[in-house]
């Protein structure tokens, strides 16, 4: 979403300055059809803002999300999941394996049948590092 935001962003600036140097926007503002073709044109640029954002910027807002929510992770680290079906669930990392692009991914402890199926693996952008967490001292969970 946030590079989808700067790319349309990229492009609405770049249409706007054009439009400026040409002298359009006087005339723009005048009259209801030229207002309706420009605002057509702003949201088809939003939608071309997604591809300009995902090949341009999109490496730089994972790297810098991964650094935010507290990437690199360690074993014994916990983590609290922001997407997906279980978002909002705390676990902790029990090992890291080597993902498809050769970097380390985070396995969280989601019990047995994630572990089996593989579904225990999740990139670190999509993690927040839970400092605060302590174990329950009553292992009934009371």
């Amino acid at each position: 979403m946030i590079s989808w935001v700067i790319g349309t962003l990229v492009l609405w600036v770049i249409a706007t300055v054009a439009l400026h140097r040409e002298g359009l926007f006087p005339a723009v503002f005048m009259e209801l059809t030229p207002l309706i073709c420009l605002l057509v044109v702003y949201a088809c640029l939003s939608g071309l803002g997604l591809f300009v954002g995902a090949f341009t910027v999109l490496w730089l807002v994972i790297q810098v999300c991964r650094r935010i929510n507290g990437a690199p992770f360690r074993v014994g680290d916990h983590a609290i999941i922001l997407t997906g079906p279980r978002a909002g669930t705390v676990a902790r990392v029990y090992e890291l394996t080597r993902g498809q692009g050769g970097g380390l991914l985070p396995r969280l402890d989601l019990g047995a049948e994630c572990r089996d199926k593989y579904r225990d693996i999740l990139d670190d952008f999509t993690l927040l590092r839970h400092r605060g967490w302590r174990p329950p001292t009553d292992p009934h969970g009371c």
